[in-house]
């Protein structure tokens, strides 16, 4: 399976999925990277106030 990391060592990409970062530093969405317009997928992140994730 492909890693693709950044410079600062955050993920960007796992295999078929890219991570979309906020201006926060956490990851607000997990999108999969596919060519076919009809099959989206997307998941958003949700962040408390004090940093944990609250659900996806």
């Amino acid at each position: 399976m492909d890693l693709k990391y950044d410079k600062e060592n955050k993920l960007l990409e796992i295999g078929l999925f890219k991570f979309i970062y906020g201006a926060n530093g956490r990851v607000e969405k997990k999108v999969f990277i596919n060519q076919d317009p009809n099959f989206p997928y997307e998941e958003i992140f949700e962040w408390d106030q004090l940093g944990r994730l609250k659900g996806s």
